[in-house]
């Protein structure tokens, strides 16, 4: 997977995470924020599950903090999957 593929899945995976109540455009217009659209912890749970079992890009919070950005988690687990 190179990254390009990567940002389109992990932007995949953090849409759905939110069950239908985060739009990509919405996403985009809040920069990318997390916050701004009023994602859940619930969501965010949702989303670091999927990023494991789906990419295996093990993320732990608790080592990571909030993650609160799109640009934020796409780097992260490029850096977890090594991919350039």
């Amino acid at each position: 997977m190179n990254r390009n593929e990567l940002e389109m899945r992990v932007l995949e995976i953090v849409l759905e995470s939110a069950e239908g109540g985060l739009t990509a455009s919405e996403l985009e217009e809040a920069s990318g924020s997390l916050r701004a659209v009023g994602y859940s912890s619930l969501a965010y749970i949702r989303m670091l599950d999927r990023l494991d079992n789906e990419l295996g890009a093990y993320i732990d919070p608790e080592e990571t903090g909030t993650l609160s950005t799109l640009d934020e988690i796409v780097a992260m687990v490029s850096e977890v999957l090594d991919v350039s």
